[in-house]
């Protein structure tokens, strides 16, 4: 789209998915629907209000009302304010206060306690979500507007104050929906702003981005560039007041999703339920003491549950869903492999490598069902540990059963 602004295009939109890989909660959905806009001419107001336009339109549309709907109240959205009005949020700092003290302060006043570790831009996003969007509840379409400098993106700064961008975040009930800015349009600070973001993105996340030297898709238009993004979820049905009959969709992709995670919850737990029930029959054919059969216990268990932290980590880093058919298929092929075991050594590796399928599964998995799950998380976990306890239940008999039918090395592999 910058390119075909930079190319003279004149005002443009595009709506489609959208796919997020990193935060997930009941309002940040894996999978949503993004407008995106610009308009060449004008100022940020004039974009603000296509928001609260096609706010109350949607309502309209929907709802039959302009009033969209949010813990059961219902809110009007058909009021206008002169777009030139300017209100002090309750409990936020003032201008002159709004450096890391005057954050701390603030937030101390609402019954918040930063960190000693949290920086300047920690405390401002809590600022927004802690204190802004509950403050913003019970109002229609309302605008943060002035953002600092710093956190501008590739937003214009606002003439004669040169800490402040003319980027804005637009909240509807106190949800955030639209973010907006007036396009930096100058080549070389342009050049600058990417650099500094490219290298606080390296700060944060220890990785690089491509060199942005003599690329085509900055927008250098002569005329001012303003543009908007504005996303919607499964779940603004609700939002808007919009109520479905269970007979709309008979299942939902929300729902086979659930299914499938909690299904492969239960084929990894499978092999934890089925290892001791498998100790007896090992014990006999390595000629195993009691001692020595019940470390094969604790190695399983060091390696299922002590070393999850750790895939928790890295994927809170990085989202890695290939661990979710990798962890079952690693734990089915250890317990497959445990009959086989041509020597003790290698029956601890096998029941250890079994482990690291399960370590690996469920920091992923549990990641996941939130962010499917959304608003409905404490029903998504649920189901997603059923599928976890039914796993252990039936592993046991499962092998035993096996192991009777087909003796212990003819026992196939589950």
């Amino acid at each position: 789209m910058k390119k075909l602004l930079a190319a003279g295009s004149g005002d443009i939109f595009y709506l489609g998915k959208v796919f997020r890989d990193r935060e997930g909660s009941p309002l940040h959905s894996p999978e949503f629907t993004m407008l995106e806009w610009y308009r060449v001419g004008g100022d940020a107001d004039a974009v603000m209000r296509d928001v609260e336009e096609l706010v109350r339109t949607l309502a309209r549309a929907i709802a039959g009302e302009a009033v969209v709907h949010r813990n059961g109240r219902g809110i009007p959205v058909d009021g206008r304010a002169p777009m030139g009005t300017r209100r002090r949020v309750p409990g936020t700092p003032r201008r002159r206060d709004g450096g890391e003290k005057g954050l701390r302060e603030a937030l101390g006043r609402n019954g918040l306690r930063p960190g000693a570790d949290e920086s300047w831009e920690d405390l401002f996003f809590r600022a927004c979500l802690d204190v802004v969007e509950p403050a913003l509840a019970g109002r229609g379409a309302c605008f943060l507007t002035g953002y600092p400098a710093a956190l501008g993106a590739m937003a214009r700064r606002r003439p004669g104050r040169p800490g402040v961008s003319e980027r804005f975040e637009g909240f509807v009930a106190g949800v955030e929906l639209v973010n907006g800015y007036e396009e930096l349009t100058d080549p070389s600070e342009q050049e600058e702003r990417l650099l500094a973001l490219a290298e606080r993105h390296r700060r944060s996340t220890g990785r690089r981005y491509p060199s942005t030297r003599g690329s085509s898709t900055r927008c250098d238009a002569a005329s001012p560039v303003l543009g908007a993004a504005l996303g919607s979820t499964g779940s603004s049905c609700s939002f808007w007041g919009r109520t479905t009959s269970r007979t709309d969709v008979p299942v939902s992709s929300s729902a086979v999703l659930l299914f499938l995670l909690s299904f492969g919850h239960m084929c990894t737990d499978i092999v934890q339920g089925a290892l001791p029930a498998l100790l007896p029959f090992l014990k006999e054919r390595f000629d195993l003491s009691y001692a020595v059969t019940g470390t094969l216990l604790m190695a399983a268990h060091l390696t299922s549950s002590v070393i999850q932290p750790l895939f928790g980590y890295v994927t809170d880093r990085r989202p890695f869903p290939i661990l979710l058919p990798l962890g079952c298929a690693i734990s089915g092929v250890g317990i497959a492999l445990v009959p086989h075991s041509p020597s003790f050594g290698w029956l601890v590796a096998f029941v250890m490598f079994t482990g690291l399928g399960t370590a690996a599964f469920h920091p992923e998995g549990f990641k996941a069902t939130a962010c499917i799950a959304s608003e409905r998380r404490a029903t998504g976990m649920s189901f997603f540990s059923v599928g976890g306890n039914l796993g252990f239940a039936i592993g046991s008999p499962a092998a035993i059963f096996l192991v009777s039918r087909y003796g212990l090395r003819g026992r196939p592999a589950f």
